[in-house]
This record gives structure tokens, C-alpha cells and sequence, in this order.
């Protein structure tokens, strides 16, 4: 080999050493290399060669996935149905539908479905109405016609039941309003004081470490002995008082002696209470002299209930044609017929003040109203039935109804919510009575009545259960409590009212 064919091959490994590939760089030559047989690359060849190296590049440079297993595959699809499953059951809990199956079959046919399949029963497709609404993302499968109607409904219970009054209800108007306010300014003058002895208490006993040797309160002294004298409570007296059920049995506002009771055969009687061994006698009977008799037209359908307003001179009744309506005693006048409720009103009761009414109805609605103005200021619901009675707590925020669900409900107008609900009795709760004005406006008891042929006593604060009081035979009808809160009356289906004492 000569000196040419030595440089010839030195230029050449020089020229191309970048553009070799790594194959090209490893490779080993043996033996001579003839100058005639290289030739040089030109230039468009050594950029193609450029090109095709950075491609290689980018390609080794990409992550390279292998396929998943059939095990893995399967697992997928496994997870992903649970997970549609999931998101079914979570949107099947939301979805309304309807219990009648001629909705069901009303809305089928508005979503463009067949009604009915060949043997498909009404649960079945009721089921299907479900699978669709799901489906679908339908929240309510009720018919749209359906909706618009409740939402007319919903509309017609926002606007306010007023009716144009006369001039002598203006007059009554001023006169609530007058006395309602000096009763309730001396209402909150007495529960700030008890405030004011409370925080007295309250603050003497941060300073004492052992709670044992903590302070109680008025309220808390006056609870613990309420309870322990309701606890007490026996039967003292039980008399027949018709031939036919009772339907009340009251104690006189004015006297603890004085017992009024009526019957399922109209006829209504006071009877008198000795002090020495509670013995009764009957002293008005049937036919009585009455103070005041108001047109028996003015209401068109059953009265079911009466109440006496604080001031003593209007009166309030209930009625099952969806009213209550508001008498003057003195002008033996109609001053108010009241509608607003969707169904027959049971329940009625004024606050002690004087202020407000609340009434309660079998379309499960405790309503407020404002006796000054005459607005409806709210109302509760809450009762899964018909609301059969209400009553005032004598601190004058506390609404307490009585249902045909077994329960009892207290409200609380101050916050506008249900305060607490209690699961009186195994059978209807026909009565619900506070007890009269006692020392602390706080430390009111709780008197219900159920059908379940049992009286009961019940706590304030936390309305825990107190005392049972058995004795009649079928359903109590009735509660109150007398004028000092020494004593109970109630009135049954058994005939029968009873008192019972310490």
C-alpha cells in the first residue's frame, strides 16, 4: 500500500465519521481497501442519512407499551360496571316516583314509552319507570301535569288568606293589640329577671371546681320538683259522665274545682269538685241557660274545637269546612271567617299574650296567625298526618301540636323550626296541653292523651318522659291541667272522665 492510498483512506473515515451510524462504527475492516472503490457521499446524501438518524433517535427516546393481559382486561371491565353500578343505586335514591299506577302509566306515555308490556305487573313497571328515569338523569318521574299543578298549589299557600273586615273588627283588632302588648311587655320583663338570677348563679359556680358542689338554679330546683310531684300523680276521681263518649273534659280558667265536660250525645255539663275528698256533683245539666247563642249557619260543616282568647271576650272555633272563625261574646257577633287551610282545622289555641292564633288541620300544617293585622306569619310542617291539636307554651315561643302519626312536634316560632319531636304514644295523640303559667315561664310541663288509652307526663327543656298515667279503658280524648297545676282531668271513649292528683 502507498502513501496516496493511505491519505485517501485517512480523508475518508474523517469525512464520514459523524454520519456513521453505531452498527457502521462498530464494524472492523480487514485486508486493503482499494482507493477506486470508495467514493465519497455527496451532500444530500449525508442529510437524508442525518434525517433518518434523528428519526431513529426520537423513536428509541418514545415509552413503548405493551398490551394488558386478558386478567387485567377482565379486572377492567369488572371495575368499571361496579362503579356503574354504584352511580345507578346513587341516582335511584333521588329519583321520585309515583305510587299510582295510573301516574306511572301517565308519565311512561309522556317519556315516549309503552305503558305496558305483556304480563307486566304494576310493581314491575314501576321498576321500569325507575331503570328509565335513571337512565335518563330524570329526577321526578311524576307527569310534568302533576308538577304544575303542586306548583300552583305551592304558590296558592305562599299568598296571604286575608278577608276584608268590618269596622267592628278593626275595633277588636285595636283591642288585642292593646292588650297583648302590656301582657307580653310584662311577659319579658319576668324572664329577664329569671335570666338575672340564673347568670348569678351560673357565675358563682365557675369559680367552684367540683360540679357536686355547683348551685342549681330556680328552673333546675323547680323541674326537679315537678317531677318528683307529677311522679306521684294517681287517679282521685273517676265519674260517668254520659250515656254516650266523651268528647272533653276541661278545668275552669278561673277555678280548680269546676270541671266542664261534653258528649258524643250533645249534651254538655259542669260538674263541682269538693275540696275536702274530690267528690262530683252534677249541677247543670242538659238544657243550661246559655250566655251566648251564634247563628248555626255560619259554619257549614262540624265545629271541632273552641277557644277562649286571654282577654275573655272573643271566641275562636275550628271547623271541619277549612276555617276558623273569630265571635264576639258581648255583640254575639261574627267578626272573622278565616280560611287558609287545605282541610278540616282541629286544633286551635291562643298564646297567652293574646297576639297570636295557631291553628292546626288535617292537611298536616300547623298555621300562625297574627290577630292584630290578621296576616299569616308562617307555618310549620312537619306531621306526617293530620294535625289533631295545638296549645302555647306560657313563654309564648313554644307551639306544641299532636298528630294522627303518634308524635308530638314543639315548634319554635323565634328560630321558625321544629325545637323537638317526640314519639308520644303507640296510637293517635288526640291532646296536647302545657301546663298553666307555672314560676318559671321555662319549667312548662307537657300533658298529652292518645288513643292508646294513656295519659302521659313529659319534661320541659329535653321533654323526656315523666309519668304514665293509666286507668281508662279505651281511647283518652282529652287533657288539661287546673288552674294551680294540682291536678289532671281527662275524658275517654269509656264514658268516663277521671282526675288525677298527688
Amino acid at each position: 500500500m502507498n502513501m496516496n492510498e493511505m491519505i485517501s483512506i485517512f480523508v475518508f473515515f474523517n469525512n464520514n465519521n459523524n454520519s456513521m451510524s453505531n452498527e457502521e462504527k462498530k464494524r472492523i475492516f480487514f485486508g486493503a481497501i482499494q482507493a477506486n472503490k470508495v467514493t465519497t457521499q455527496t451532500t444530500s446524501e449525508q442529510q437524508q442519512q442525518q434525517d433518518e438518524d434523528q428519526q431513529d433517535d426520537q423513536q428509541q427516546q418514545q415509552p413503548e407499551f405493551l398490551p394488558f393481559s386478558r386478567f387485567t382486561k377482565e379486572s377492567q371491565e369488572r371495575h368499571g360496571k361496579a362503579l356503574e353500578d354504584f352511580e345507578r343505586k346513587k341516582r335511584s335514591k333521588h329519583v321520585i316516583l309515583p305510587t299510582d299506577d295510573a301516574l306511572v302509566k301517565m308519565k311512561l306515555r309522556e317519556l315516549s314509552e309503552p305503558i305496558i308490556l305483556f304480563g307486566e305487573r304494576p310493581d314491575e313497571r314501576r321498576a321500569r319507570l325507575k331503570d328509565i328515569c335513571i337512565d335518563r338523569n330524570i329526577a321526578n318521574a311524576n307527569p310534568l301535569a302533576i308538577l304544575k299543578r303542586e306548583g300552583e298549589e305551592e304558590k296558592e299557600e305562599g299568598e296571604a288568606f286575608l278577608t276584608e273586615g268590618s269596622q267592628d273588627l278593626k275595633l277588636a283588632r285595636l283591642h288585642i293589640a292593646e292588650y297583648s302588648i302590656k301582657a307580653a311587655s310584662l311577659r319579658i320583663k319576668r324572664a329577664k329577671l329569671e335570666k338575672e338570677k340564673e347568670a348569678v348563679v351560673l357565675a358563682a359556680n365557675k369559680d367552684i371546681l367540683d360540679p357536686e358542689k355547683w348551685q342549681k338554679t330556680e328552673l333546675e330546683i323547680e323541674i326537679t320538683e315537678e317531677k318528683e310531684r307529677y311522679k306521684q300523680f294517681t287517679m282521685a276521681s273517676s265519674e260517668m259522665g254520659d250515656e254516650r263518649q266523651l268528647s272533653v273534659a276541661v278545668f275552669s280558667p278561673l277555678d280548680s274545682g269546676v270541671v266542664a265536660t261534653s258528649s258524643w250525645s250533645g249534651v254538655s255539663k259542669i260538674w263541682k269538685l269538693s275540696d275536702s275528698s274530690i267528690e262530683c256533683t252534677n249541677i247543670m245539666v242538659d238544657q243550661p241557660n246559655p250566655i251566648a247563642v251564634f247563628d248555626s249557619t255560619i259554619h257549614t260543616d262540624s265545629v271541632n274545637r273552641v277557644a277562649f282568647h286571654p282577654m275573655g271576650r272573643h271566641l275562636a272555633t275550628s271547623c271541619s269546612d277549612r276555617s276558623w272563625r273569630l265571635f264576639d261574646i258581648e255583640t254575639k257577633q261574627t267578626l272573622l271567617d278565616q280560611e287558609g287551610h287545605g282541610g278540616a282545622v282541629f286544633g286551635i289555641a291562643f298564646q297567652q299574650d293574646g297576639s297570636l292564633l295557631a291553628s292546626g288541620a288535617t292537611d298536616q300544617l300547623v298555621r300562625l296567625w297574627d290577630m292584630r293585622s290578621g296576616r299569616p306569619i308562617h307555618y310549620f310542617r312537619g306531621h306526617a298526618k293530620q294535625v289533631i291539636s295545638v296549645d302555647w307554651s306560657p313563654n309564648g315561643y313554644h307551639v306544641a301540636s299532636s298528630s294522627e302519626d303518634n308524635t308530638v312536634i314543639v315548634w319554635d316560632i323565634r328560630k321558625k323550626e321544629k325545637l323537638h319531636q317526640i314519639l308520644a304514644h303507640s296510637s293517635i295523640v288526640s291532646c296536647v296541653k302545657f301546663q298553666h303559667s307555672p314560676n318559671h315561664s321555662a319549667a312548662s310541663f307537657l300533658a298529652t292523651s292518645s288513643f292508646d288509652n294513656t295519659v302521659r307526663l313529659w319534661s320541659p327543656i329535653d321533654f323526656s318522659p315523666v309519668s304514665i298515667l293509666q286507668g281508662h279503658s279505651s281511647k283518652v280524648t282529652s287533657v288539661d291541667f287546673s288552674l294551680d297545676n294540682s291536678k289532671l282531668v281527662s275524658s275517654s271513649f269509656d264514658k268516663t272522665w277521671k282526675v288525677w292528683s298527688k
